[in-house]
């Protein structure tokens, strides 16, 4: 059941990321914004990438303000606010066996690249112990170099094909 509220507790509630959404009624959108969040977290944990915490203030500034801005809604637009899954969750449970077919090479490419970085994590860490310190850092450095190269040209490739397809639909 969807309410408005504005008092202090929906304050408290909006400085969690998904919080403050769960509190007003909107499961579906409090829900969405905690799992990518702690989605992020466990990424950074898993994979040692640390650099990509630099995602978690985006996601709780847009769960804080969202928030506010249900809040401040007029009693009717808050009413008709639609209570969704970011990422169009629901089409994609619905199509789940269509898409994984699509895009299989893409998921089976992403958790091939993340056990490669789970493990490689936990080898350096053996060799922290084996190999001089220099050796060590270098091969650090090396090995963060590699895969920050890779998720940077996977970023680019994305955005090629995302302007393709967007070529290909205006023709």
């Amino acid at each position: 059941m969807k309410k408005q509220k504005k008092g202090f507790i929906n304050f408290i509630c909006s400085l969690i990321p998904g919080a403050g959404e769960l509190n007003m009624g909107f499961e579906k959108q409090g829900l969405s914004i905690m799992i990518v969040f702690w989605g992020i977290v466990a990424v950074t944990a898993l994979t040692g990438f640390e650099w990509i915490v630099t995602l978690l203030p985006i996601v709780w500034f847009y769960s804080f303000f969202h928030t506010h801005n249900l809040k401040n809604m007029s009693e009717e637009d808050f009413q008709a606010e639609e209570d969704r899954y970011l990422f169009n969750l629901d089409y994609m449970m619905e199509n789940r066996k269509e898409l994984f077919e699509k895009y299989r090479t893409l998921i089976a490419g992403f958790l091939i690249f993340i056990g490669v970085c789970i493990v490689g994590r936990e080898v350096m860490s053996v060799f922290w112990n084996v190999i001089p310190n220099f050796m060590y850092n270098a091969v650090y450095n090396i090995t963060n170099l590699v895969s920050a190269g890779i998720i940077g040209v996977g970023v680019i490739v994305f955005g090629i094909l995302m302007l393709h397809k967007k070529e290909e639909e205006d023709h």
